[in-house]
């Protein structure tokens, strides 16, 4: 076999004559080399030898790449350029899942900003997001409650919702009903004054008439368990009347938001919601 250079391509000598033409990417292009008296044709073929290919005529000394380009157009180093290999499906999809992660940590850091803000506070504030973690609307309350009118409700439809609840407990049956029965929240959140959040978001098929009859046997029954368990050792002269009115006080209300916060882990998937909890600083 013999090599040699013709019009600044390399040219292949052998039981077949080819012509290797590189382009600026180094991919190299197979040309066949024909020889007829003292005319110079090629057979371009880009997709190997059993190819038949396209024939072209070398005029003067015009090299391959340049016959290519007046004959047809065709740019053999921009090629590649004009031709960008597609990116994959999961090459796009990385891309838009490594965004939207993206947006979710700004818009929780939006949301924890105002969290901390209120979440010491000695009445209930609630403030509405959209999707992105704007503030569209803050509204005033009291001491448990958030007062929230028809306007409100209409506003909240989509957005997220979140509030601080003095008490340290989790969502009420008011917070749920409002949420999802009167609005349809794209995500419910609380802030206690330990720094504790609560997030509770409707999924494919949510059901709020289910979840609040849970939600309330739950309440009814740790209320009741509760009592009934300091009446007992109230009975038997375990504790005195004035220890039983502290511990009714104090610790009820710790013991059924317990519960409460139990249920909404073993259950919420049941109901159709995703129900988280962090503290402020995780």
């Amino acid at each position: 076999m013999k090599v040699q250079k013709i019009n600044n391509a390399l040219f292949v000598q052998g039981k077949s004559n080819y012509v290797i033409v590189k382009n600026a990417h180094h991919k190299y292009f197979c040309l066949e080399l024909t020889k007829t008296n003292n005319d110079k044709w090629i057979t371009v073929k880009p997709h190997g030898e059993e190819e038949k290919g396209r024939h072209l005529k070398l005029e003067g000394d015009e090299t391959p790449k340049e016959a290519m380009k007046r004959q047809w157009g065709v740019d053999v180093d921009k090629k590649k350029q004009l031709q960008p290999e597609k990116r994959s499906e999961k090459s796009v999809t990385t891309e838009k899942s490594e965004s939207r992660i993206s947006d979710i940590i700004k818009n929780d850091k939006n949301l924890r900003k105002i969290e901390k803000e209120i979440m010491t506070l000695e009445h209930e504030e609630g403030i509405i997001f959209d999707k992105d973690g704007n503030v569209l609307e803050k509204i005033g309350g009291e001491k448990h409650r958030v007062i929230v009118n028809e306007e409100i409700l209409r506003k909240m439809n989509n957005k997220i919702f979140t509030h601080n609840h003095p008490s340290g407990n989790v969502f009420s049956s008011d917070d749920l009903f409002s949420g999802f029965a009167k609005a349809s929240l794209r995500e419910l959140r609380a802030v206690t004054p330990d720094g504790t959040v609560y997030s509770l978001k409707p999924m494919e098929g949510s059901n709020i008439k289910k979840l609040l009859p849970e939600f309330e046997q739950t309440e009814k029954k740790a209320l009741r368990t509760f009592k009934e368990s300091v009446d007992r050792k109230f009975k038997f002269g375990m504790i005195d009347l004035e220890e039983r009115k502290k511990i009714l006080y104090e610790d009820c209300n710790k013991y059924v938001n317990d519960k409460l916060v139990k249920m909404f882990r073993e259950k919420s998937k049941d109901f159709g919601f995703e129900f988280k909890e962090y503290k402020q600083n995780d």
